[in-house]
């Protein structure tokens, strides 16, 4: 079901945002079938933008593999 809601959003030029990822096997898996964002506890708990931006940049490196607008983040 993912596979095909990430390939329709594609199909009409959407970005797609997978949520609720906890483990890094569905990680991967979303990876493996292209999704462009993903978040979840896997990732890190629920930050406000506040927190969450520092602590972003701060660990870039482990979200290099995922296309999550570090470039917009950075600005």
């Amino acid at each position: 079901m993912v596979k095909s809601i990430n390939e329709m959003g594609h199909a009409l030029g959407k970005k797609i945002i997978a949520e609720g990822v906890e483990s890094q096997a569905a990680l991967d898996q979303l990876k493996s079938i292209g999704v462009d964002y993903a978040q979840g506890y896997h990732l890190g708990p629920p930050l406000i933008i506040e927190q969450g931006l520092p602590n972003l940049k701060a660990h870039s490196d482990r979200y290099k593999h995922l296309d999550i607008g570090l470039s917009q983040a950075s600005s």
